[in-house]
């Protein structure tokens, strides 16, 4: 991680490294100031889909409005694997919708 932030800083990027859990709480507890509004333009999560409760992480991602980007899916150096993954994304993807997650 130290890497990844000290290359994003070198490039010019403001980085704020958070952990937290569940994920959910983290992101409305640093990504929003005061006055509720979002304090950051992009997410790059390295963890972020674990533990996720897409019906509660949905509406707040949507509530900041900026883009979320899977870094472990980009760092993935061998791509074998990975469409059954994306595969079983798709599912569940699916199921959520069925149970009102999505709309």
């Amino acid at each position: 991680m130290e890497v990844l932030i000290g290359a994003l800083v070198k490039e010019g990027f403001n980085v704020l490294p958070v952990y937290g859990w569940p994920s959910e709480e983290a992101i409305e507890r640093f990504f929003f100031n005061e006055n509720g509004s979002g304090r950051v333009s992009l997410i790059v999560g390295m963890s972020l889909k674990i533990g996720l409760n897409p019906c509660i992480a949905i509406p707040v991602l949507s509530k900041l409005g900026v883009p979320v980007i899977d870094a472990i899916t980009l760092y993935i150096p061998e791509r074998r694997g990975v469409e059954k993954i994306s595969r079983l994304v798709l599912i569940f993807l699916r199921e959520l919708g069925k149970l009102g997650c999505l709309n």
